[in-house]
């Protein structure tokens, strides 16, 4: 589709939607994305299939070449990006982790997470979490890139008109990057809408913004284990400024609201869904990913399975572990609630090097406790702030464990949960041959 010119005669106008290139030497177009007609930068298209495969890897040749190099186009940095958000990412994976057979973690080995360390991480061959100086430089780059260089749309996937058709129901939740919608497509099918307004009254959208939600896409894409989330897609809704994300959408509701209405639950169902929690996160730590914000509102039960097998839980919401090198610069202000989180994260007097996978593990023990109780093992009474200090300061651990509601076994379990030096806690591995774990004790 050929580019005309404005009536100005200045700056040539999109051949796609009519808008006017914000200067002459654009590649793109600011409204639509459209590369301008002429550009010889490469675009790879958009999806999961084996096309973006080739532009993925070619793309990322292009950028990175040998090692120590830096990204000199924008036009190049955005292809790069439409390649990630494909669903194709050619960074290491661990391998064996496509099915339910994980291979173990030594999470011994794993250096913690430096607070002052920004940048994108990546696995080095012991699993050690660490970034190089290739992703470093994407991410600079692509976060210095102007409006023509990356758009909303380029966070779409393959499926974005069908996802487009979805009509929104009901408000289902909200939280601090977005709202959540039940949503129904032409076809019937239900999913849960995540939508995350991108951008000013004015339309201008930060570049920034795009990369953070890209990376939080990209991890989607690449998790498929039974309990998590199953991702569907993205659709960039122009109307209403909102990147629409949609997930497997799960009727039971959230592990707290069901709490509340049954509490205690019986030591059983306890046991059988902290068994599940730890497969989902143990599927995670494979894949190098902390979730950071393990607790009962981020744990579905999906209660539409054969009566007669055991409901299956889903662990949601990856918005603190999307954001991990985000969250570690700012690890010190706690974001949400901290009645949770592992000492380590709210550490107060930073003289903490930093936090590991172990933080996931502290967030389990506090999970089971709430199981009992309906509420984290800490008093409710006070804010978030002095939790926060209340946490960082305990020598103990925990002050209100349930110890009347659980059993000996999963009193043990919560203990070694909550130890309060993460080189002493048990890896969520080790925390899946626990003798209360196994039904070797009650």
């Amino acid at each position: 589709m050929n580019d005309i010119s404005s009536p100005s005669g200045k700056l040539p106008l999109c051949g796609h939607c009519g808008a006017s290139f914000t200067r002459a030497t654009a590649k793109f177009c600011s409204k639509c994305g459209t590369k301008k007609k002429g550009s010889t930068s490469p675009q790879p298209t958009l999806g999961s299939g084996s096309s973006s495969t080739t532009a993925t890897g070619s793309s990322r040749v292009a950028q990175r070449g040998s090692k120590g190099d830096t990204v000199r186009k924008p036009s190049e940095a955005a292809a790069n990006l439409r390649g990630t958000i494909s669903g194709t990412d050619t960074r290491q994976e661990v391998s064996g982790t496509t099915n339910n057979r994980l291979p173990p973690i030594q999470s011994s080995t794993l250096a913690p997470i430096a607070k002052n360390d920004s940048s994108t991480l990546e696995s080095s061959e012991e699993g050690t979490l660490r970034a190089t100086p290739e992703e470093e430089a994407k991410y600079t780059a692509l976060t210095t890139l102007g409006p023509d260089g990356i758009t909303p749309d380029m966070l779409q996937t393959a499926n974005a008109n069908e996802l487009g058709t979805w009509r929104k129901g009901l408000l289902i939740g909200r939280g601090t990057y977005g709202s959540v919608y039940l949503g129904l497509l032409e076809n019937g099918a239900f999913y849960a809408v995540k939508c995350v307004e991108i951008g000013d009254k004015a339309g201008a959208f930060s570049v920034k913004e795009l990369v953070s939600l890209s990376r939080e896409i990209n991890m989607m894409q690449r998790l498929h284990h039974k309990n998590l989330c199953t991702f569907k897609g993205v659709y960039f809704d122009a109307t209403s400024s909102a990147i629409c994300m949609f997930m497997q959408y799960i009727g039971g509701g959230s592990l707290s609201a069901l709490v509340k209405k049954f509490k205690p639950l019986p030591p059983s169902v306890i046991r059988r869904w902290t068994r599940q929690l730890l497969s989902g996160l143990l599927y995670l730590h494979s894949q190098r990913i902390i979730h950071r914000d393990v607790k009962g509102d981020n744990i579905l039960v999906d209660t539409s399975c054969d009566p007669e097998q055991e409901a299956q839980i889903k662990l949601v919401d990856f918005g603190a572990a999307r954001r991990l090198s985000d969250a570690v610069a700012q690890s010190r202000t706690v974001i949400g609630t901290p009645y949770w989180m592992a000492p380590e994260i709210v550490d107060v007097t930073g003289q903490s090097s930093g936090y590991s996978y172990k933080a996931d593990v502290w967030s389990v023990g506090c999970t089971v406790a709430e199981m009992h109780t309906g509420k984290p093992p800490w008093p409710s009474q006070v804010n978030a702030a002095a939790a926060i200090m209340m946490i960082a300061q305990s020598t103990e651990g925990p002050t209100e464990l349930p110890v009347q509601e659980s059993t000996p076994g999963c009193l043990a379990f919560m203990r070694r949960c909550l130890v309060r030096d993460p080189e002493q806690r048990p890896t969520i591995e080790d925390l899946l041959q626990d003798p209360w774990i196994l039904g070797e004790v009650e």
